[in-house]
């Protein structure tokens, strides 16, 4: 799942997600795992064999899940981005993991202009002697 979004230098990707499975039961080697991209670059978020699971009450059709934690990317220059995210099912098709999100949204940063206008009116102080 992807879509392109258009960003100022300094704004913030933040969202909240859950990665969810029903291979705990299995092989490590079904190291099923979660991840969200910006343009062409993958970020991990969490898989069957890298992450601390809970057993107590993941939804219904898994074995555990991550619990919700929150992400965030911050973009270091102004332009258009896609950003995707994503679930690898690895080596079987009998059992399932998803990426549960939430919240997704752009958080506007500081506009540039007011820190550099700030930056300078602070070199500019002098102390009278």
């Amino acid at each position: 799942m992807s879509q392109f979004v258009t960003v100022s230098a300094g704004d913030v990707l933040s969202f909240d997600w859950n990665f969810v499975t029903s291979e705990l039961s299995q092989s490590a080697i079904y190291n099923d795992f979660s991840f969200f991209t910006i343009n062409n670059t993958a970020n991990f978020l969490g898989s069957r064999n890298d992450s601390p699971f809970n057993f107590v009450s993941p939804p219904a059709g898994f074995d555990g899940q991550t619990d919700w934690a929150n992400a965030i990317f911050t973009f270091t220059s102004a332009g258009t981005y896609q950003i995707g995210f994503g679930v690898f099912n690895v080596g079987d098709a009998g059992h399932n993991s998803a990426l549960l999100l939430d919240n997704v949204q752009i958080i506007p940063g500081p506009p540039i202009l007011s820190m550099i206008t700030l930056a300078c009116a602070v070199r500019g102080r002098r102390r009278k002697s």
